[in-house]
């Protein structure tokens, strides 16, 4: 059986409701365990200034939009990780295939192969023994309320150590898109802005720090192809019947996508969340 296709609730937990607020910052803990194929998308006074600790979460998308004491992702396999701003540190050990997006004041990595970091931090990312093909990458995404939460966990935008990794051990530095035993620069031609498929109330319409150049002509030359893109199927398409054929195409096309490449199963997610579950925090609640 192919456990991507098993679908394991898992459990969620905190002491949040038992902690005073005068006390909260470093006493507050929520637990996220054995979550299989879902979307756990939350933006509260639950998650502010709490320890998270994600753990053996497999085929998961989190996102955890709050400002964040400190975030422990632990023995987890297929998951992304989308993370408001961290104030103490985000600490990733024993994952396989993990992406995790964040600003935070610092980040360690250890024991985990194949993952994906895409950071805005002032200190050196640390990659710890035992991790391979570790991949390290500017901050790629925004959503309307990270600036304020980013003063509030005091993360600084100008700083961003993302390319400089600490390394122990005997591993060497490595540099862009050259594939080491422990860690390399993602690829310019690799590197998309991530979308946040989430409305918030809040002021920030862009990713806050400014992106290498390389990196930020990457996007712009994207954002050109989409649209010429766009405007030459507006050209093609003035007539009903060929604009209608050429939606079914598409359509079709757009299906075989997600099929091939497994992102049906986080579409589907993103509506449920939608249509039911994903709060923002724009009134605090607890």
């Amino acid at each position: 059986m192919d456990p991507s296709s098993a679908t394991k609730r898992g459990k969620i937990g905190t002491n949040g409701h038992l902690v005073n607020r005068d006390i909260v910052k470093g006493n507050k803990i929520i637990i996220m365990t054995q979550v299989g194929k879902q979307m756990v998308a939350r933006s509260s006074g639950t998650l502010e200034n709490a320890y998270v600790k994600v753990h053996r979460c497999q085929y998961s998308y989190f996102y955890l939009l709050s400002p964040l004491r400190s975030v422990s992702i632990e023995k987890c396999k297929n998951t992304t990780v989308v993370l408001g701003p961290v104030e103490v540190s985000v600490m990733i050990s024993g994952c396989e295939n993990v992406t995790v997006i964040a600003p935070c004041a610092r980040i360690s990595v250890a024991n985990s192969t194949l993952c994906s970091l895409y950071l805005l931090t002032p200190s050196r990312p640390i990659i710890l023994p035992g991790c391979e093909a570790i991949s390290l990458a500017p901050y790629n995404t925004f959503y309307p309320r990270l600036e304020e939460h980013m003063k509030r966990v005091v993360v600084p935008a100008s700083i961003n150590m993302w390319d400089h990794p600490l390394i122990t051990g005997h591993e060497q530095h490595h540099g862009l898109g050259e594939t080491a035993q422990s860690w390399y620069l993602l690829p310019p031609s690799d590197f998309f802005q991530f979308i946040i498929p989430f409305e918030m109330d809040g002021s920030t319409r862009n990713i806050p720090c400014t992106l290498p150049s390389a990196y930020k002509k990457a996007l712009d030359s994207r954002n050109k192809e989409y649209k010429q893109w766009l405007k030459s199927v507006n050209d093609c398409t003035q007539d009903g019947e060929k604009k209608q054929a050429f939606q079914v195409l598409v359509e079709q096309k757009f299906q075989e996508w997600l099929s091939e490449t497994g992102s049906k199963k986080e579409i589907d997610a993103i509506v449920q969340h939608v249509d039911a579950k994903f709060k923002p925090d724009s009134k605090h609640s607890q």
